[in-house]
């Protein structure tokens, strides 16, 4: 790694893009290596992981679960992962050491969610294996990063204008930051706390050259001189809010799209299979009893039986798969996603959707009980793992949980579905 080779003196912007580098590069080799795997097994891993993006998204306050490329990637990895893991195949991050220096933050939150891989996948992770998830995930961040506006400063300086002007000019060749105002500490300390809506509104951060304990919106002292231990200091800080802030829409080409181009695209948007798509009356069941979560799974897969979408050992196969691997399929609070391996009956593709009058438990330790029991069939095909890619994401949005609970009719849920699908 470029610390390596020069030391600390090396700016963070530099050990960020190397970080991202070496997680692209090891997320491809990965991806390579799963093609053609079995299916059952991608999705099985594709929820395990979900779920495990899901803590994080918890814990970070970031929404970890619409970043497509990290949920393919970052799956690729956990299949490989696993592979050696059985095979006893042993791996040295030789980054590791540097990883844990510069993300220790994100390196404990990892730690303390990495049980959801361990006891889902019935394996043990060292400090090597657990390093190698977190360039993923800090590489997801820094794409995050890229895609929020400059954050907006306010400095703050004790002394005269000269001094004030003097750090303002430092910081705007150092960071990629939006100087907004320059002031005096008296002024800010006189309106801070009377009007502090006023601040919160036009500033991200405050940058001071003297304390601002309890003030409304982040802030950070410094050396008007700023020292290398204030680079560092500010980094970390601008690290933090910016994660903090929304991610802006992505930005349109202004140059005119080839007309065949958007006939592609319009092509490709219409023939993506989307959970909605496969709902209707029939196969929407709400507000049922069921004896434990056993019945559950086989009322959720009834409407596919009827509809000629699998055959009754298919049913019986969804009911074995957690009594085998456990519930992991419980992948998010209330949600439950029953499927098993094609091979033991799928005829086509096909979904339904189970609301519970009453949540039943299924075992899992975080996630029950539960509320909706998905029944899935699925075959081979990229766009299966599209579709639950957008079915799980809709799941997990708390907005998008309580409408699917206050829905009157089934009319209601497939609007419901369609609407969330669209973000």
């Amino acid at each position: 790694m470029l610390l390596l080779l020069y030391g600390d003196t090396i700016k963070e912007e530099y050990i960020n893009e190397e970080v991202c580098f070496l997680a692209d590069y090891l997320m491809k080799k990965s991806s390579l290596k799963t093609e053609g795997k079995d299916t059952n097994q991608k999705i099985n891993f594709y929820i395990i992981v979900k779920s495990f993006l899901y803590r994080l998204t918890c814990e970070y306050d970031i929404n970890f679960l619409n970043d497509y490329k990290l949920q393919e990637f970052l799956t690729a990895h956990i299949i490989s992962l696993y592979n050696r893991q059985k095979n006893n195949e042993k791996i040295i991050n030789p980054y590791k050491e540097d990883l844990l220096k510069n993300y220790k933050k994100d390196y404990e939150i990892i730690s303390e969610n990495i049980y959801i891989l361990e006891e889902d996948l019935g394996i043990k992770l060292d400090d090597n294996e657990m390093t190698y998830i977190l360039m993923h995930i800090v590489a997801a961040l820094e794409r995050m990063k890229q895609n929020v506006d400059e954050l907006r400063v306010l400095v703050m300086c004790h002394a005269g204008i000269g001094t004030s002007q003097f750090l303002a000019e430092k910081l705007k060749n150092q960071f990629k930051i939006k100087i907004e105002d320059v002031v005096s500490s008296h002024y800010v300390k006189s309106r801070l706390f009377i009007k502090p809506e006023e601040f919160s509104q036009k500033y991200d951060l405050i940058i001071t050259t003297t304390p601002l304990m309890g003030a409304p919106i982040p802030w950070i002292e410094v050396n008007p001189i700023l020292t290398n231990e204030d680079v560092d200091k500010i980094n970390k800080t601008l690290n933090e809010v910016s994660r903090n802030l929304p991610i802006k829409e992505e930005t349109t080409i202004k140059n005119k799209t080839p007309l065949t181009s958007v006939k592609e695209k319009k092509t490709n948007e219409n023939s993506k299979i989307l959970f909605s798509t496969l709902l209707k009356k029939e196969n929407i069941l709400l507000d049922k009893n069921v004896e434990d979560w056993k019945s559950s799974i086989i009322i959720a897969g009834e409407p596919l039986l009827w509809e000629k979408k699998i055959t009754a050992d298919y049913l019986r196969a969804m009911v074995n798969n957690a009594l085998d691997n456990d519930p992991y399929f419980v992948f998010a609070p209330g949600i439950a996603l029953a499927h098993a391996n094609p091979k033991y009956g799928v005829i086509e593709l096909g979904g339904s959707f189970l609301r519970l009058k009453e949540p039943v438990h299924f075992g899992h330790k975080k996630n029950d009980p539960v509320k909706f029991v998905i029944a899935l069939s699925v075959l081979e095909g990229k766009d299966n793992l599209d579709m639950i890619f957008k079915l799980m994401n809709t799941l997990c949005s708390k907005e998008a949980f309580e409408e699917l609970v206050n829905a009157k009719d089934y009319m209601e849920i497939i609007d419901i579905f369609k609407k969330f699908e669209k973000q």
